[in-house]
């Protein structure tokens, strides 16, 4: 069966859930910077949202209207740009934040981590559709190793540290693709490691592995040549976590990791995480109501239409509202799942569940650092903060992906 020319296969209902998230962000975004006499100007938020929402529409059109099979064979050459693109932000980008990862063309900016994202996930699915491919071969695992590491090497010379964990997410369609599951129980068991040592200091945590290791040679009759190897390898880990933290990440970024952890910091470097606890809990279960909100409306947390937006909708329309927001969320989640499952591309599957590893970072980091449950890092709330870059990068995979599932009753090549 060949694709219907009218999009009779589009699936609609994760459309939906992308309009009803539009709108909810849009309300949030007219609250914080609420002015009758400056509605849809160019020069606010609101109107500038607008605006990327239109562009945002009109380039998903343009890719439901070309052939899908153009983009999978431009796959390596949009990565290859992306590259030239971080490696030349390095050098004539803009410091916002603290990081030297944008382009500054007056009327907007652009940031080219964004379109890594979507040239990263098009080239580890050109790669992994390819029938000869599979994460079981070594040589295989370190190529998308290497695709991967590439553009995160270049982000975080910019240092731009959100981005980065963003891709470490894409070990979603890899463990769906086969990867070995020891390898995401080594990553999980590396960043406990990490926050131990932060935790604890790595003096404490090195004795408590020595530990570990006599008593595993002592119970299960380890090798001691094993033991050795082990106790090695995560005490470099341990100490190179220790030396990043005191020596590479800046004084903002080590605070927030302590936030986080619970070690004891002066009021005003938790600023940010009490007034949105104190945003998101004073709106009870429906809200303060239109333009009620005292944290909104007084101004009391930073980065409110980007980063912290979620207490906007949690102090406006409270518990109610947020939770129509989350469910919004996870059904476009399980959306993205029931399509890729049902793709009979290989190409097109990969592609799905990296845009779910890529759509759950997003969603999961922006709400758990304004609960205290991860480190403030500056990751938008998908199609619901303001911005232009994250909210268009983020809309073509929505659109290309929609495109790819128009052609799932062919094996595309």
């Amino acid at each position: 069966m060949t694709r219907n020319p009218h999009y009779k296969f589009v699936d609609f209902k994760i459309f939906l859930a992308y309009i009803g998230l539009m709108i909810i962000g849009l309300y949030a975004i007219y609250v914080v910077e609420y002015n009758p006499n400056n509605v849809f100007s160019f020069s606010s938020e609101f109107g500038k949202q607008i605006l990327f929402h239109s562009i945002s529409l009109l380039i998903g059109v343009f890719i439901l209207l070309l052939d899908g099979k153009f983009l999978m064979k431009l796959s390596y050459l949009i990565y290859f740009f992306s590259l030239l693109l971080l490696f030349a932000v390095l050098i004539f980008g803009e410091i916002k934040h603290g990081a030297k990862s944008w382009f500054d063309f007056g009327v907007f900016g652009f940031q080219p981590a964004e379109l890594a994202k979507f040239g990263t996930v098009l080239a580890i699915s050109k790669y992994l559709s390819k029938h000869d491919t599979s994460l079981s071969k070594k040589h295989d695992l370190l190529r998308i190793f290497l695709l991967i590491s590439f553009p995160v090497f270049l982000i975080f010379l910019q240092p731009d540290m959100g981005s980065c964990l963003v891709f470490g997410f894409l070990i979603i369609p890899l463990f769906r693709e086969g990867l070995n599951k020891w390898i995401p129980i080594l990553v999980l068991s590396l960043l406990f490691l990490f926050i131990m040592t932060i935790f604890i200091s790595f003096k404490y945590t090195f004795w408590i592995i020595i530990s570990i290791c006599a008593l595993s040679f002592i119970v299960k009759k380890i090798s001691f040549k094993r033991v050795v190897s082990i106790l090695i390898l995560t005490s470099l880990f341990s100490f190179s976590s220790q030396y990043t933290f005191d020596n590479l990440l800046k004084k903002h970024q080590q605070t927030r990791i302590k936030v986080l952890l619970g070690k004891n910091v002066s009021p005003g470097e938790r600023y940010n995480l009490d007034q949105s606890l104190i945003g998101i809990g004073s709106g009870g279960l429906f809200g303060k109501g239109f333009l009620q909100g005292t944290q909104t409306q007084g101004d009391y947390i930073p980065e409110q239409s980007t980063d912290f937006i979620f207490c906007t909708i949690g102090e406006e329309i409270g518990f109610f509202g947020s939770l129509i927001t989350i469910l919004l969320f996870v059904f476009f989640m399980i959306r993205i799942i029931i399509i890729s499952e049902r793709q009979r591309s290989k190409f097109s599957r990969i592609f799905g569940y990296s845009f779910l590893g890529i759509f759950f970072s997003h969603f999961s980091i922006n709400i758990g650092m304004i609960l205290g449950l991860f480190p403030v890092v500056g990751i938008p709330l998908p199609f619901v903060s303001y911005g232009g870059t994250a909210l268009v990068t983020m809309t073509i995979f929505l659109f290309f992906f929609l495109k790819l599932d128009s052609y799932r009753m062919e094996i595309l090549k």
